[in-house]
């Protein structure tokens, strides 16, 4: 929860922490594919990567391909 407490935004760290419950993630995270799960990694790795080199514009990018390829559900 570092990156949501660095975000300096209460409210969106109250709203993460309610959703973000180990058991609603361990649940939804079991229906992944290993496919599904290893695209995941990567970009969450590569948001890491951005987030330690203090890109912001990198990290808005690997976030929003996050987003999307969520969405897709692919």
């Amino acid at each position: 929860m570092n990156i949501i407490k660095a975000s300096g935004n209460n409210r969106l760290a109250e709203a993460i922490g309610n959703f973000a419950h180990p058991l609603l993630i361990q649940r939804r995270f079991t229906s992944f594919s290993a496919e599904r799960l290893n695209r995941s990694m990567v970009i969450y790795l590569d948001i890491l990567d951005a987030l330690k080199a203090g890109d912001s514009e990198w990290a808005s990018a690997a976030m929003r391909l996050h987003i999307l390829t969520s969405k897709s559900g692919n």
